[in-house]
C-alpha cells in the first residue's frame, strides 16, 4: 500500500489563488447592487417620533401606578392533592398495623393469668352459678368429669380431718 495518509483527495488549479482576490473585486463591480433598501418611512415620521415614545411611556407609567395588580400566587400543594396524600398515607399505616400484628388474639388469650381470673371471680365481680357452668357443658364433658369419691381418697380425708380439726369441737360430737 501507498503512504496516501494525508492526501485528501481535493485539487485546485494552479495560480487559483493569485488572481482570488481580483476576480472576487470585479464580480463584485460588475454586478449591481439595488441602491433602495425597499423600505419606505413616511415624510416627517422621525420628526414627530420622540414625542410619540415619551408620551407612550408617560401614560403607559400612569397606568401601572393607578393598576397596581397582586401578583398571582400559585400554591405549592392543592388541598384536593393533599387530602389524597393523607389518605394514602392512612392506608398504609393501616395496612402496617394490620399485617405487622406480632401476636394474635389467641396468643393473648393465652398469655391472661389464670390468677387474675380467678380473683375476678373470687370477688364477686362475675356472677356465675354452678347451674351457668352446667348448661354450658354437654353431656360428653359430663361424662367425662371425674367424681369426687375419685378426688379423695380415704386416707386422704383422715389426715385432713387430723390436721384441720378443733379438738373442742371433737369432744363435743
Amino acid at each position: 500500500m501507498k503512504n496516501t495518509k494525508n492526501i485528501h483527495g481535493f485539487k485546485t488549479p494552479e495560480g487559483y489563488f493569485d488572481s482570488f482576490e481580483d476576480d472576487l473585486f470585479a464580480k463584485i463591480a460588475s454586478d449591481e447592487l439595488p441602491k433602495k433598501t425597499g423600505f419606505k418611512t413616511p415624510e416627517g415620521y422621525f420628526d414627530s417620533l420622540e414625542e410619540d415614545i415619551m408620551a407612550k411611556v408617560v401614560v403607559s407609567e400612569v397606568k401601572e401606578e393607578t393598576l397596581v395588580k397582586e401578583p398571582k400566587v400559585l400554591p405549592l400543594f392543592r388541598k384536593q392533592t393533599l387530602a389524597y396524600v393523607a389518605a394514602i398515607a392512612a392506608c398504609f399505616i393501616l395496612v402496617f398495623s394490620l399485617v405487622n400484628q406480632k401476636e394474635s388474639v389467641s396468643d393473648q388469650v393465652n398469655k391472661l393469668q389464670f390468677a387474675a381470673v380467678d380473683t375476678y371471680i373470687d370477688d364477686g365481680n362475675l356472677a356465675i352459678d354452678s347451674y351457668d357452668v352446667v348448661s354450658l357443658l354437654t353431656d360428653d364433658d359430663i361424662d367425662n368429669l371425674s367424681y369426687e369419691d375419685e378426688l379423695f381418697s380415704e386416707e386422704n380425708l383422715k389426715e385432713y380431718l387430723l390436721d384441720h380439726i378443733n379438738e373442742e369441737t371433737l369432744l363435743i360430737q
